[in-house]
């Protein structure tokens, strides 16, 4: 079985689970409780679980293609910049309680 096939299921299956249960976040995990009541919730689970659903959707789309060297060169590439956009969305002042 290809490995792009089993790391975009376990991206499909994490992603209802952070929905479900914020606390799964590595950074909100960790965050003392008064700073935790500052952070939107709601939209701080519906992004990363969004993100990762569609994280997951890629990369089985690629899958689907032949396994040859540049497929895995560009899956590279686009996981970076993927995880840079990604972070750079989640850590705005966005997700702050207004």
């Amino acid at each position: 079985m290809n490995t792009f096939f089993i790391m975009g299921g376990i991206c499909l299956i994490l992603a209802p689970l952070i929905y479900r249960y914020p606390m799964l976040l590595a950074g909100y995990n960790t965050m003392p409780k008064k700073e935790r009541e500052k952070i939107d919730t709601k939209q701080l689970k519906r992004s990363a679980a969004g993100g990762i659903m569609v994280f997951g959707i890629i990369t089985a789309f690629f899958g689907f293609l032949p396994d040859i060297r540049w497929v895995h060169y560009t899956y590279i590439g686009f996981s970076l910049i993927f995880l840079i956009v990604f972070l750079c969305l989640i850590s705005t002042k966005k997700m702050q309680k207004r």
